[in-house]
């Protein structure tokens, strides 16, 4: 990613399924991975999150909910 760049991580809580929900990544728009993860509804709660791993970096973030009908 570079200056300017939007990184999302979403939890698709609507797509829960089998004790599973997705986690999707995405980077200016476009899914770059997604995954899944247990998931016990109603007991516990998710808090999705991008890590930066470089020494020295500084990031403006905006954390924001979005409810999807």
């Amino acid at each position: 990613a570079f200056q300017g760049d939007s990184i999302i991580c979403a939890v698709e809580y609507g797509k829960f399924e089998h004790g599973r929900v997705p986690v999707v990544f995405a980077l200016n728009g476009e899914v770059i991975y997604e995954s899944s993860m247990s998931y016990e509804k109603g007991k516990q709660e998710l808090f999705p999150f991008v890590g930066m791993g470089h020494k020295d970096i500084r990031v403006l973030a905006k954390v924001r909910f979005r409810r999807r009908a």
